[in-house]
C-alpha cells in the first residue's frame, strides 16, 4: 500500500518538512489561507506552518538514488532506443543503440493516476535539446530528482542539466 504523505517549506525557517498535511480552508471560497505539516516523528503533534503553493503528494516511488518523488519535483530520466536485427529465421543478430539521451521535467499525474513528466525537454546524451514534450512517462527506477518547481524553476528553462 502507498505511504499517503506530504511535504511543504517552513514560512518561518525555509526548511523543508514532511508528514500529513493539514489546511483552513474556507468552504465558501474554496481557498487556501493556511497550511500546515505534522511530522510524523515530532511526538509533540506540533504542526509546522507551510507555505500553502509549496505543499507537494509523495507519489510512493523512490528514483534511482533512493530519493523520494513527490508530484512537482523535477526530474532527469535517462532513455535509449534500440534496434533488433532478425535472420530468415527469425532469430535474432544483434542489437544496436539507435537514440539515448534523457528527458527533464516535472512530476506529474494523470487523471488516471500514472506518473509522467510534464513540461519536458528531450536532450540527446551530449546534452543537446532535441525537442519539447509532455506525458513522458515517469520510470522511477531510471529517474534521479534535480530539484524541484519552487526552488529550481531554471531546470525547465531549457539549460544543460547533464
Amino acid at each position: 500500500m502507498q505511504e499517503i504523505k506530504f511535504r511543504g517549506k517552513s514560512l518561518l525557517n525555509n526548511k523543508w518538512y514532511e508528514g500529513d498535511f493539514i489546511t483552513d480552508v474556507r468552504e465558501y471560497e474554496r481557498t487556501c489561507d493556511k497550511a500546515y505539516i505534522l511530522p510524523r516523528w515530532d511526538k509533540l503533534n506540533v504542526p509546522i506552518q507551510v507555505d500553502p503553493n509549496t505543499v507537494s503528494q509523495f507519489t510512493g516511488q523512490k528514483d534511482k538514488v533512493n530519493h523520494e518523488i513527490y508530484l512537482n519535483d523535477i526530474a532527469k530520466r535517462e532513455f535509449d532506443i534500440w534496434k533488433t536485427d532478425y535472420d530468415n529465421d527469425g532469430s535474432p543478430l544483434g542489437d544496436e543503440l539507435i537514440e539515448e539521451g534523457y528527458f527533464v521535467g516535472v512530476v506529474s499525474q494523470t487523471p488516471s493516476g500514472m506518473y509522467v513528466l510534464n513540461k519536458c525537454r528531450k536532450y540527446d546524451i551530449e546534452g543537446n535539446l532535441l525537442k519539447k514534450c509532455s506525458g513522458v512517462k515517469l520510470f522511477a527506477h531510471r529517474c534521479e530528482v534535480i530539484g524541484n518547481i519552487y526552488e529550481n524553476p531554471e531546470l525547465l528553462e531549457g539549460v544543460n542539466v547533464g
